[in-house]
């Protein structure tokens, strides 16, 4: 017989729930209830953004739901409202927003595994997972996610439930979204229930590893064996300096192909589907071409780009803004604001909102002004047009170039990515290393600063700062 296991909260009995306060709607199904329950533990694993929040409201679009035959998403909510399972924010913008839901407070508990059995339903969630785009590049990067790909349960549990003891005391929702959310990666990879899929806006890769709460990365292995990751230090400043090649923004035949060619063909493959990419395409290919085409050698950029293929952008902002400091306490640390400013100015809106946003961007600009007018050029149109644009750099170099060249040179190796990391078991790191340090040379014309982690050390040192 055909299951497929799903998330309730563990003091929840359905069936109890059930005979108690029967639903008076027709044509109810109790693996329907379920399952739009499981969506409150589901959802937030590709939305890391909601597990920050405050108030932990969690956007369920009713057309997806009702897309796997649950036609009647609005009378299984009402139900779960009216006895008290879930909240509602009772707000959503058409086309844009989907209305926010979340486990009420005697309900916002740690998951239990559950089995639904209704074939039609099990049968419709699994097409609809079968729907992520999965490039034939990338078929041997999924081989990885299989059962020789382990995480140490009891010892990742452990430490999640130790972390959320501490972080109850100061926002008790918050910190069991967090909890909640790292038992539920567990759990997959557990269950092998693994997740690969690429985004066919940026062509990112979202697998369980980079949907999975970076601590929790430490108590992976492979069939046994340590995991150590390559990094790329400053991935993102680092990526936006192909922008200040001129050679990024001319065609180049397919047989000597640039960066910006792969690019160029990424979104014209996606475009079929989605009209959005047409309009990204446009504006990259039109927004003052003519002068992008030129060398623009600046003080700031040349400043900007060295920091930035250094690693030492971050720390360079933390001398300037330092300056700046008006002797305020600060709860984070000055690494992680200046991390914060520089992705406010690559991937927010142009029009200043909020004094936090106009800070950063003045303090930027004023360090960097031509590096800041380009982004703001690329941004005037759409403003995701840049972060998306950066995603697929760093696409086209981590899964088209790196992956592909090391799938084919050594197939045997074990391999996951998490954006713009390379993992693999210990031992094989210098040889990820270099491929990444001689494919960056090609792409960019330099080789970026890469950092090692041997995640199963990070493991200790983890502990020990929960504990």
């Amino acid at each position: 017989m055909v299951s497929m296991a799903k998330y309730i909260p563990e003091n929840l009995d359905v069936d109890t729930l059930i005979k108690d306060f029967p639903p008076t709607f027709p044509k109810f199904k109790k693996d329907k209830l379920i399952h739009i329950i499981s969506l409150l533990y589901e959802i937030p694993q590709f939305k890391k953004d909601i597990i920050d929040t405050e108030q932990g409201w969690i956007p369920i679009n009713a057309t997806k739901v009702q897309d796997v035959g649950i036609r009647d998403f609005t009378k299984y909510t009402d139900y779960l409202i009216k006895v008290g399972i879930i909240e509602t924010n009772n707000q959503y913008i058409v086309g844009k927003r989907s209305k926010g839901f979340r486990l009420s407070k005697k309900y916002l508990k740690k998951p239990k595994q559950v089995q639904i059995m209704e074939f039609t339903l099990i049968r419709s969630i699994k097409k609809a997972r079968a729907e992520k785009y999965v490039p034939k590049q990338h078929k041997s990067l999924k081989e990885w996610f299989s059962p020789s790909l382990q995480i140490d349960a009891d010892k990742a549990r452990k430490h999640l439930y130790a972390k959320h003891h501490k972080e109850a005391k100061i926002n008790n929702r918050k910190a069991a979204n967090k909890m909640n959310a790292g038992l539920y990666s567990i759990l997959n990879i557990e269950n092998g229930d693994f997740h690969f899929g690429v985004d066919r806006t940026s062509g990112r890769l979202h697998t369980n590893l980079s949907n999975m709460p970076k601590q929790l990365r430490r108590y992976l292995s492979h069939n046994g064996q340590q995991l150590v990751s390559v990094d790329i230090v400053n991935s993102q400043p680092f990526n936006s300096t192909a922008l200040f090649n001129p050679s990024f923004w001319v065609f180049a035949e397919k047989a000597k192909p640039n960066l910006y060619y792969d690019y160029n063909n990424l979104i014209n493959y996606q475009s079929i589907e989605n009209n959005k990419h047409n309009k990204v395409e446009t504006n990259i290919c039109t927004i003052m071409l003519a002068e992008y085409t030129k060398t623009l050698d600046t003080i700031d950029i040349i400043r900007y780009r060295e920091l930035a293929v250094n690693g030492r952008l971050y720390e360079h902002l933390e001398n300037v803004i330092s300056l700046k400091d008006d002797g305020k306490k600060l709860s984070k640390s000055k690494r992680d604001l200046m991390k914060e400013m520089m992705f406010i100015v690559l991937f927010s809106e142009n029009a200043f909102r909020g004094r936090e946003m106009q800070d950063a961007k003045n303090a930027f600009e004023a360090e960097f002004p031509n590096v800041y007018k380009r982004f703001k050029e690329l941004k005037q149109k759409d403003h995701t047009q840049l972060a998306i644009l950066l995603q697929a750099i760093e696409s086209e170099f981590i899964l088209n170039r790196v992956c592909k060249r090391i799938s084919r040179e050594r197939p045997y190796l074990p391999l996951y990515t998490i954006h713009d990391s390379v993992a693999t078991t210990l031992g094989n790191e210098d040889y990820v290393r270099n491929v990444i340090e001689e494919e960056a040379i090609k792409a960019f014309g330099y080789k970026p600063k890469l950092k090692n982690e041997n995640w199963f050390i990070e493991k200790q040192s983890q502990v020990k700062e929960v504990a």
